[in-house]
């Protein structure tokens, strides 16, 4: 079980994905770094942004599109995945539910 504590930011489930994530891509043998500042997983190619709560989730992919040849978002909300799927407006792009993105990053 795990225990959000009220008004911390990252919340505990962002922070579970993103350690979750990145063990799958070690995993795979891929290299990447998680991040406070800009997506929350890199790898050489790829940016990583889990979506959990209230950011600006299309300017974080913008963001990352300057550095990155894939962006990938992220959330365990199916809805936002479509929402966000229809409205970002690049190949570059993808969106996907969180347990989907590590079969993503190739």
């Amino acid at each position: 079980m795990l225990y959000q504590i009220p008004g911390k930011n990252p919340g505990i489930k962002h922070e579970f994905y993103i350690h979750w994530i990145s063990e799958q891509l070690r995993n795979k043998g891929m290299e990447c770094v998680i991040s406070r500042v800009g997506p929350d997983i890199q790898t050489s190619r790829i940016a990583i942004n889990v979506e959990t709560g209230n950011s600006d989730i299309l300017g974080n992919i913008w963001i990352a599109l300057n550095d990155f040849s894939k962006v990938i978002m992220c959330s365990d909300d199916e809805e936002l995945v479509k929402k966000v799927s229809k409205e970002h407006g690049s190949p570059r792009v993808l969106c996907c539910l969180c347990w989907e993105a590590p079969g993503l990053c190739s």
